[in-house]
């Protein structure tokens, strides 16, 4: 404690001034805005495109029926719990990020018209309790409600393949 006191406090002082100032300097500029013709964001949108056609093609070529979901986020709830919400403001650069890429993933008529593809976005909206941890992440409250929203389409694509087998059989 002593030799903290006297040697560190009165050797480094400078070097902690330094460090603090440059602390408060850097949590005070603001983020970055996106870029205004939002061309990263259509480029986003059309890369998970992409990937979805590709993985469309490998269930054809190896036998599997692929389901798409585009999850929920604190930012796309409309109604959040006070925990919620200040959850939704510690980052305003990450918001609207979010905002713009799930504005254009409701209007992208490519995705939209895939059959298996499912845009869960708006799963929370008119639920008032927290169901997330973080800007992302779900409790297991939120979690069950999203398996809930899923399982329907899981049991279809499972009596497809059933009802396609006993057909293969009986010829």
């Amino acid at each position: 404690w002593r030799w903290g006191r006297e040697v560190l406090a009165g050797n480094l002082w400078g070097f902690h001034r330094l460090v603090t100032g440059l602390q408060r300097r850097l949590r005070r500029q603001a983020a970055p805005p996106l870029p205004s013709d939002d061309a990263l964001v259509r480029q986003m949108v059309r890369v998970y495109e992409a990937n979805l056609t590709l993985v469309e093609s490998l269930g054809r070529s190896y036998g599997f029926d692929p389901l798409f979901y585009w999850q929920p986020v604190i930012f796309s709830k409309r109604h959040r719990s006070p925990y919620e919400q200040h959850r939704a403001k510690g980052n305003p650069f990450l918001k609207q990020t979010y905002d713009t890429v799930y504005q254009r993933i409701r209007r992208s008529q490519a995705l939209n018209s895939r059959p298996h593809f499912h845009n869960l976005s708006a799963l929370f909206d008119d639920l008032k309790e927290p169901y997330y941890w973080d800007f992302a992440h779900v409790s297991g409250a939120g979690n069950r409600l999203i398996a809930a929203a899923m399982v329907d389409d899981v049991i279809e694509l499972i009596e497809q393949r059933r009802a396609a087998a006993k057909q293969k059989t009986v010829r």
